[in-house]
């Protein structure tokens, strides 16, 4: 469930688009993974109590299904899915992310390994067992997903920006992860 507080801001950001607000439907991250959820174009907030990342799908042929892979693998903190060697790898690991495991579902004691140059292997990232805090289950985390396949990418994506750019600042997000590092949030 979405607290109330982001709730209203997220209906705002529908506004500001000009977009009817439409109801979220509520799923597991798993479910999204899997696929049985989220073959559609829209927005999803993944741990929305923990406010902790907002996307979207919104390209002609996007599902949030396919977009949520790589979340998956963060999620999991699965680092040898980052870390190992892949040309042109499309999936990175950025710090808003890592951040934002460490502090909502990493034990302290599991230490992420931090990243180095893009493409080559971390020394312990093939040998990383991450241990989650006690009562986390990974597949079981919330996430709310807006079916928006009516609208334009152009709206999907003004909501988006409009949440990202208003007092929601979810944690992982790049953008808002940029702005906590520059202390204006």
């Amino acid at each position: 469930m979405i607290p109330d507080q982001y709730h209203s801001l997220i209906q705002q950001a529908f506004a500001a688009a000009g977009v009817e607000y439409v109801q979220p439907k509520m799923t597991q991250v798993v479910n999204l993974y899997k696929g049985t959820h989220g073959r559609h174009r829209g927005l999803y907030y993944i741990y929305p109590e923990m406010n902790m990342y907002f996307g979207k799908a919104s390209g002609p042929k996007a599902s949030i299904h396919a977009r949520f892979q790589p979340h998956y693998f963060k999620l999991k903190a699965a680092i040898n899915k980052f870390f190992q060697y892949i040309p042109k790898a499309a999936w990175s690991f950025p710090a808003g992310w890592r951040e934002g495991v460490r502090r909502f579902l990493l034990d302290p004691a599991s230490i992420l390994p931090e990243p180095q140059r893009r493409g080559t292997v971390h020394p312990d990232a093939a040998a990383f067992q991450p241990q989650f805090k006690n009562g986390i289950n990974v597949d079981a985390i919330p996430v709310a997903i807006w079916d928006l396949s009516h609208l334009t990418d152009q709206q999907i994506s003004a909501i988006e920006k409009n949440v990202l750019r208003g007092p929601l600042n979810p944690f992982c997000n790049t953008e808002t992860h940029r702005l906590r590092l520059k202390g204006k949030i």
